[in-house]
């Protein structure tokens, strides 16, 4: 979803860091108790990121809708898995970006929001919008004013689709500093603007001229915030590549992640890291659940601990992402839902490939070990042959031995009675 919005990802060469560590955290930090998840960095001055972190508020997550595959909180109103996509926009960028960290707020903001869109997460923010926001550092002023400051852009650069490809691949070659930020600005609007402060001139001359917030989010930036907006209505979140931006496929806020159809599309945890996209993530210190009866355990050695732990994700349709928990299908009705619908069957076949990958995995384990088996069989045998060997070799010369003493005792006793009879004839005669 960032590479096709951003056109960066953990798997280009720029990239400073491919591993996140992931934390869950009960008692947030001061000021992040009503966050539901960020990310922080760190690395030197010069340079992208070299240490990734994630935290997740888990007072958030603990209260999920477990049929719900978009991440809905019995404790909040949005819909975590774009959080998830905020908060990753943030690491991609800062693996990728020098100095991202003197990038303006609003801007790493703005381009965190308009991965996803929040013409219906964030109406409140957004019609109380002020051009001075985009220097501000307060609450969510920054974060409404720069998703609509990066909509102003794409309106300018002509809905071409490539206003904030263009501008990430500037920063990431140029850096986050002054240079770097007023180059992909103008770069994102093909040249209108020239720096970050003739953009900022230019969205404040536009915003005063309007008498009403609403107008002018609707005229310049392409945000039409509809009365009684709700993220599962007809409408699109304002996303990068939604239909607002640049005509693409219109998505609401159910749509604009896509997951599939089920909640049960997840692969196994089965190791302390996972791999998604060129990011590995470690899971740090997550409750592990309980895997007694999860999988199975195949001894293969002589020591207690000597076994392969197998165990496999659910690949049934439902799982798969292909059909939901109330046996409805995807849908391939409209132009966006079969393209939707394509998406999420390579997830599918990606999904199936990597069971198939990890049962092929198992598979050779165990050949192997059977060879080791077969082998130390062998073995086995050939000492057990050796050792009766070595005992025939004892008892054949038991069995000389005797036979030798037995000769000669009957040959002892034939000569003495040959002495007795000499010793009666010498009598008789």
């Amino acid at each position: 979803m960032i590479k096709d919005t951003y056109g960066i990802s953990f798997q280009d060469d720029t990239a400073s860091v491919t591993n996140m560590d992931l934390q869950f955290v009960s008692s947030p930090p001061s000021g992040m108790d009503n966050a539901l998840a960020w990310v922080t960095y760190s690395g030197p001055k010069g340079s992208s990121a070299t240490k990734l972190t994630m935290s997740v508020n888990t007072k958030f997550y603990d209260a999920l809708d477990q049929n719900d595959p978009n991440g809905v909180s019995k404790k909040t109103v949005a819909y975590l898995d774009r959080t998830i996509a905020h908060e990753l926009t943030h690491a991609v960028m800062a693996a990728n970006i020098k100095d991202m960290g003197d990038m303006p707020l609003s801007l790493v903001e703005g381009a965190a929001e308009y991965t996803h869109g929040i013409d219906d997460q964030r109406l409140t923010a957004l019609k109380a919008l002020q051009p001075s926001q985009l220097d501000s550092k307060t609450d969510e002023e920054p974060y409404a004013a720069g998703y609509a400051f990066l909509h102003y852009l794409n309106a300018h650069s002509g809905h071409d689709g490539y206003a904030m490809k263009r501008m990430m691949s500037v920063l990431v070659n140029k850096g986050g500093g002054t240079a770097g930020v007023d180059a992909a600005i103008a770069a994102a609007s093909k040249g209108a603007f020239g720096s970050w402060q003739e953009a900022k001139d230019a969205f404040t001359k536009d915003f005063n001229s309007y008498t009403n917030v609403e107008d002018f989010l609707k005229e310049k930036c392409d945000i039409e915030l509809v009365p009684g907006y709700t993220m599962k209505g007809p409408y699109d979140t304002g996303s990068a590549t939604g239909s607002k931006s640049w005509n693409g496929e219109q998505a609401n806020g159910e749509q604009v992640v896509l997951e599939g159809k089920s909640p049960r599309f997840w692969w196994y945890p089965s190791s302390e890291t996972s791999t998604i996209e060129g990011l590995t993530v470690e899971w740090g210190d997550y409750p592990q659940p309980d895997l007694t009866d999860a999988g199975f355990r195949f001894q293969v050695g002589t020591k207690a601990n000597q076994n392969i732990f197998a165990a496999f994700s659910d690949i049934h349709a439902n799982a798969l992402g292909l059909r939901s928990d109330q046996g409805e299908n995807i849908s391939v009705q409209t132009r966006a839902d079969a393209k939707r619908a394509m998406t999420i069957c390579d997830r599918a076949l990606r999904k199936a490939l990597d069971q198939s990958t990890t049962i092929g995995a198992l598979t050779s384990r165990m050949e192997y070990t059977s060879r080791n088996l077969t082998t130390a069989s062998e073995n086995v045998q050939s000492a057990e042959s050796t050792i009766r060997d070595a005992d025939m070799a004892k008892e054949m010369t038991e069995y000389t031995k005797n036979n030798v003493l037995q000769q000669a005792a009957q040959s002892m006793l034939a000569q003495a009675n040959q002495t007795s009879s000499g010793v009666l004839s010498l009598l008789q005669g």
